[in-house]
């Protein structure tokens, strides 16, 4: 019998698995980024083609960088840090 790793990365499958850490955080930051793409250029566009849109895009991603983008800073949050944050909200909440 083959392994499992062998089994899930044979390129014949029609399904790719793909290991995704468990601090995966940083697809929120993502998500974020294609809702302003979303937000600022897809819903107010007119394109009139496919290379019309990816142009727009294109653009829009370099104006992106060039005024608005700032640097992340990347760190992984402990439970015991979350737990601090809650109760500081909970403090102030009067909770």
């Amino acid at each position: 019998m083959e392994t499992r790793q062998a089994y899930l990365s044979d390129p014949q499958h029609r399904i790719r698995f793909v290991y995704t850490p468990k601090h995966c955080s940083w697809l929120n930051s993502i998500e974020v980024w294609f809702s302003i793409l979303t937000k600022h250029v897809l819903n107010r566009g007119n394109f009139t083609s496919r290379e019309d849109l990816r142009q727009k895009i294109q653009r829009y991603v370099v104006y992106y960088n060039q005024y608005l983008a700032k640097v992340w800073k990347w760190s992984v949050v402990k439970t015991k840090d979350v737990r601090a944050l809650i109760d500081k909200v909970m403090r102030i909440e009067g909770v």
